[in-house]
């Protein structure tokens, strides 16, 4: 995927083994988006998501798109972002992740869905999830950050 998009001169970044907490690795890789534009960041890994005493529904993957897009909330850039489950299932959803962009997202109601780890009706209400059905697979999660 990293060659492909290359050949289309797009600067790629790869990132490996991403692991631990959610909202850490959401400004790790927040981090790495430069002020360059047509850039693409590939990463692979998973995540932890301390869901505490909540009863939400999502998955890490879907949780850590909804963090990513809080972080870039005054960023003035179009991103594309997407990070799905390779078994075909994130957390208590039948979802395997979701893809989402941030020029049309309501910043004002994430935190009511991120503190109730509830990323999945986040989605489902703007019909960004991804649902594949069971793969019958299980490497690590993808995932994808392209800025335009």
């Amino acid at each position: 995927m990293a060659s492909y998009i290359c050949s289309l001169g797009i600067d790629t970044k790869i990132i490996n083994g991403i692991n631990g907490d959610v909202d850490y690795v959401a400004s790790r890789l927040t981090k790495l988006i430069s002020n360059k534009n047509r850039l693409c960041i590939v990463f692979g890994g998973e995540t932890t998501v301390n869901i505490g005493d909540s009863n939400g529904v999502g998955g890490r993957n879907q949780e850590l798109i909804l963090r990513i897009l809080k972080k870039c909330k005054n960023k003035n850039y179009d991103l594309i972002i997407s990070s799905i489950n390779t078994d075909g299932i994130d957390g208590n959803t039948r979802y395997t992740g979701a893809i989402s962009e941030n020029k049309s997202i309501d910043y004002d109601r994430i935190d009511v869905y991120l503190n109730n780890h509830n990323s999945n009706l986040f989605f489902k209400e703007r019909g960004d999830l991804i649902n594949t059905g069971s793969t019958h697979t299980n490497l690590a999660d993808i995932g994808v950050i392209l800025r335009l």
